[in-house]
């Protein structure tokens, strides 16, 4: 033996027994395989007590290659279910993300709509789903909620009191199409007044059955075009400046020096412009548009 031959408890040299396992009952088969431990030493009359069940000798059964076989395939089986596993894991942790994007990005859009000012307009004709239908574009000259800074350009709600459509476009959507088009109606259209009469009459210029608001108008349109109407925006002169700003400001050609003082426009140099929602206001306000065309000539003509 490589390692010599144990010794039992008595001093006694004892033989090697390979192949064999110590099976405690009450704690499972030793992982040890070796020699057997010998009993208790001898009695006086020379007899050795028998071995107790708890310390049993039973002989080891090798492997066959069948049982290895179903051992890689438990193992292999295991490592393929934890690769499952962790690519559920990541799955579900990935849905999980997504369903949480979702739901913020919905709620912050419903935030958001919610903030949106709302109106009332009684006489609106709901379109049947996938059918054409018009949107009422109205432009107001409000002067309600305005700054002090614009005030001073395009007069304050106590001078200039209500409110009159100095824009009025219909846009005609088709689902089916994806065509949109938009009809534009001069402000001071003369019209039959539909609804109430008793403050403007029974005949006036469009933009004034707007002074009550929107639902006049939309009755007027229907009355006198035959247009129904199933969806109303109406902006003013805050929302004008600010739907300008929003997309960063918009490119206008100015082929000559411009200004106007009432609404504060004051351009000074020629060609394109790009200009803030406020030119833009300035310029969709200009009532006393003045422009240097001679001045420009000269200097031409002195190059």
């Amino acid at each position: 033996m490589g390692h010599g031959s144990p010794t039992t408890p008595t001093g006694q040299r004892g033989q090697c027994t390979p192949g064999w396992v110590r099976r405690f009952p009450d704690r499972g088969t030793s992982s040890e395989t070796g020699p057997a431990e010998t009993g208790p030493e001898e009695t006086e009359s020379g007899s050795i007590p028998a071995i107790s069940t708890e310390a049993a000798l039973v002989p080891a059964v090798p492997l066959t290659r069948r049982a290895l076989r179903a051992n890689r395939r438990k193992a292999k089986t295991k490592r393929k279910r934890s690769w499952i596993d962790r690519v559920l894991l990541g799955a579900v942790v990935i849905v999980s993300l997504a369903l949480v994007a979702v739901g913020a990005g919905y709620g912050y859009v419903q935030y958001r709509f919610h903030q949106v000012s709302k109106v009332t307009v009684r006489h609106l004709k709901k379109a049947a789903v996938g059918q054409p239908f018009n949107v009422l574009l109205i432009g107001s000259d409000s002067r309600l909620g305005e700054s002090t800074s614009d005030a001073s350009h395009f007069g304050s709600s106590t001078v200039q009191t209500g409110q009159r459509s100095d824009v009025v476009k219909i846009l005609h959507v088709d689902p089916g199409t994806g065509q949109v088009r938009v009809l534009s109606i001069p402000r001071d259209t003369v019209v039959a007044v539909a609804g109430d009469t008793s403050q403007i009459g029974h005949y006036n210029r469009i933009n004034a059955t707007y002074n009550n608001g929107p639902d006049q108008l939309v009755q007027t349109i229907e009355a006198n075009f035959g247009i129904p109407i199933s969806h109303v925006v109406q902006i003013d002169f805050a929302g004008f400046r600010g739907a300008v700003d929003a997309i960063g400001g918009i490119n206008l050609n100015f082929p000559y020096p411009a200004r106007d003082t009432y609404t504060g426009l004051d351009i000074t140099t020629t060609g394109c412009q790009h200009v803030n929602g406020g030119y833009s206001l300035a310029v969709a306000r200009s009532r006393h548009y003045e422009y240097e065309k001679e001045r420009v000539l000269a200097v031409r003509r002195n190059q």
